[in-house]
Order: structure tokens, then sequence, then C-alpha cells
């Protein structure tokens, strides 16, 4: 479960250039009643020329159930505040990335 206010890896140093989620990470129990805000950031060791990720979130942890709620292209590397998150699960999906040595994804609640 993230805790607010601790910065979580949700992909950590991921060398791998294809198709690759995270692992899902609960949100506090009153998450999606209150309809906050969180904090994500992509950072990534080397020179990309391009990558795709997304940002997914679902009432249930259930594959099936996953939708895009934020997406990034910034080859370089970016920090995105989404809000309201009214979910109870998230992950990370990154579609794919061309070059690059790694690529970190940290979230802030």
């Amino acid at each position: 479960m993230l805790t607010m206010g601790i910065p979580q890896k949700l992909l950590d140093a991921l060398t791998s250039t294809s198709d690759t989620s995270s692992s899902a990470y609960a949100l506090p129990i009153d998450w999606p009643s209150m309809g906050r805000a969180l904090v994500w950031q992509s950072i990534i060791d080397g020179t990309a020329s391009a990558i795709n990720l997304q940002l997914l979130g679902a009432m249930n942890d259930v594959s099936a159930e996953y939708s895009i709620i934020d997406t990034s292209t910034v080859a370089a590397g970016e920090m995105r505040h989404v809000s309201p998150i009214n979910v109870r699960f998230i992950k990370v999906r990154q579609v794919s990335r061309t070059s690059g040595t790694s690529l970190t994804v940290n979230v802030l609640i």
C-alpha cells in the first residue's frame, strides 16, 4: 500500500525496453472517495529517443479493469500532477522505449 508523503518506486531501474508493467499498488482505503491528487515522475538514464508510459488505475486489482489515467511521452523524463484520482489501485506500464539505459518511475500521494 502506498503511504501519503512517502515516495514509492513503481519501476526501479528497468532495463528492458519492451512492454512491461509494474506491480499494482493499493491506495489508502478512503482515497477514491476523496478524489485526491498524485504526482508521478519518470527518470531515464542515458539518452532515450522515444518513450510511451501509462499510469493505470482500477477500483479492483483485476487486469481487465485497469484504464489509462495519464500518459507520458517525454523522452527526457518528466514529473506530472494528476487530479483527481478516484481509484483504489495504480500501476505504471512502459508501452515502449527507444534507447536509454534504464527507467525509474516514482509516485507520491
